[in-house]
């Protein structure tokens, strides 16, 4: 009697019906498609629980865990007392990590909350 065997034959792909990710990989692109493949939309994304409902995928955002960005780059990116308001145009926010961590770090020292 000979064994069948349940693997492909040596010498081809087999290809999956969807490409895998990591977790952390996988939210950053939910984010990105949620928000129209806005880098600096995810990045002052207003699911936070505290302006808009929550988004539990919303800590990590960035595609790493929050531990981590709270590291690299201070505890107001992961924060959402620190966020502004909903009704805070994006446009006149900064682009980029380390100017938004700068500007949420100056506007905290200055106790500004929310611009309404």
């Amino acid at each position: 009697m000979t064994e069948t065997s349940t693997q492909p034959p040596t010498g081809k792909k087999t290809q999956r019906p969807f490409e895998v990710f990591r977790p952390m990989k996988a939210i950053r692109l939910n984010c990105l498609d949620c928000s129209g493949d806005s880098p600096k939309s995810v990045l002052w994304c207003g699911s936070d629980g505290l302006h808009s409902p929550r988004c539990h995928f919303w800590p990590y955002r960035f595609g790493s865990r929050p531990e981590t960005i709270a590291e690299r780059y201070g505890p107001t990116l992961v924060t959402p007392d620190a966020m502004p308001s909903a009704n805070v145009c994006e446009d006149d926010l900064p682009n980029g990590m380390e100017a938004a961590a700068a500007f949420l770090a100056e506007r905290q020292a200055a106790g500004k909350a929310d611009d309404d």
